[in-house]
C-alpha cells in the first residue's frame, strides 16, 4: 500500500510540476525551491544553502534577494541558538503539497505547517478587512 501511495504521489507531482517543461526565470525556480524548503521547518541560512539544488545555490546574491521576499528572519534567542528563516504567512498560498522531493516525514511536517500558515494568513486577512471596514 505504501509503495502504491508513493507511486501515485510521484505521478501527481510530475503532472502538476510543469517547471521542467517550461522556461522559468532563475528567481522563480529559487522561490519555488525555497518555499518548499521552508514549508517543512524554519532553517538557518547555511541549511538552506545545503538544501537547494547546486545549480540554484551557486548564485547566492540572487538567492538572498528571493529569501528576503518570501521569508522572515527570526534572530537567535540565546547564545546557543541560531537565527532561522521562516515563511511569511502570505507566501503559504504558493505551497504545493505534491512537491516532488519531500520524504514522507517532510511531507507530513510541511502539510501541518501549511495548514497553520493558511490559518494565520486567513486570520490576518480578516483582521485587516475588519480594520479597513471601520474606516
Amino acid at each position: 500500500l505504501e509503495c502504491t501511495r508513493s507511486a501515485a504521489r510521484t505521478l501527481v507531482s510530475l503532472a502538476r510540476d510543469r517547471g521542467w517543461l517550461t522556461v522559468q526565470s532563475f528567481s522563480d525556480r529559487v522561490r519555488y525551491e525555497l518555499v518548499h524548503c521552508l514549508a517543512v521547518s524554519p532553517h538557518t541560512h547555511s541549511e538552506l544553502a545545503e538544501l537547494l539544488p547546486a545549480n540554484l545555490a551557486s548564485e547566492q546574491a540572487d538567492v538572498d534577494r528571493v529569501l528576503l521576499d518570501i521569508a522572515v528572519y527570526d534572530p537567535p534567542r540565546g547564545l546557543d541558538d541560531k537565527g532561522k528563516y521562516r515563511l511569511k504567512d502570505e507566501v503559504w498560498a504558493e505551497f504545493d503539497g505534491f512537491f516532488h522531493r519531500y520524504t514522507p516525514q517532510e511531507w507530513e511536517n510541511a502539510m501541518q505547517n501549511a495548514v497553520a500558515g493558511f490559518r494565520r494568513a486567513t486570520a490576518a486577512a480578516k483582521k485587516s478587512a475588519a480594520a479597513a471596514a471601520e474606516w
